[in-house]
């Protein structure tokens, strides 16, 4: 499409970027990056050392992706979809720093917001291999997958359930649905460490 239809390729990837900020149920996407890849949305939320210890934020951010799996789960269950799965593991980071590099001169115009992938590879090989390792490694269907803060590759299940729609766009409440969250747990599942 980049090659055959440029405006539209610009306009989808523009798109895509202002999603996280369109979402109603999904505040502060200015601090997310997000993507799609075939039948998957993947959401990043990178760290810098200046902010706040990262193990700080991972029950909110945690919290935050529960509401909105939980929200998917709701409308893909009403379509007869009873395959999700979502998953969140951390990583450090590997910085790309010409993500510009070897775009057409032509197309730059259209790829103001195009989605650079700057540093979260580390969480996305788990997640990855999670998803691919499935239920024959206990990653269930129809769960909240988290990556433990004091067992890296190892990861709590919690079922994915509504949550009040009330509840998706307040962030203050994001820290308690991780505790419900993990308070329901109902599985544990392990990658093999690299």
């Amino acid at each position: 499409m980049l090659l055959t239809r440029p405006e539209e390729a610009g306009s989808r990837l523009n798109d895509l970027r202002k999603l996280p900020e369109a979402l109603l149920f999904f505040p502060g996407g200015d601090q997310y990056r997000a993507c799609f890849v075939g039948d998957s949305w993947f959401i990043v939320r990178e760290v810098r050392p200046e902010e706040e210890a990262w193990a700080k934020l991972w029950p909110r951010f945690c919290g935050h992706m529960f509401a909105l799996a939980s929200f998917a789960y709701e409308l893909e269950g009403g379509l007869g979809n009873p395959g999700l799965r979502a998953v969140a593991a951390y990583g450090t980071v590997s910085q790309i720093f010409e993500p510009d590099e070897g775009i057409d001169p032509e197309l730059e115009p259209q790829l103001k917001h195009w989605f650079a992938l700057t540093g979260a590879d580390q969480a996305l090989v788990k997640c990855d291999e999670a998803l691919r390792a499935g239920q024959a490694q206990g990653f269930m269907h129809q769960m909240f997958w988290h990556e433990r803060l004091d067992a890296e590759y190892v990861f709590w299940g919690s079922p994915l359930s509504p949550v009040p729609v009330t509840e998706y766009g307040l962030p203050g409440l994001y820290e308690e649905l991780f505790a419900r969250m993990e308070a329901s747990r109902a599985g544990e599942a392990q990658l093999k460490a690299k």
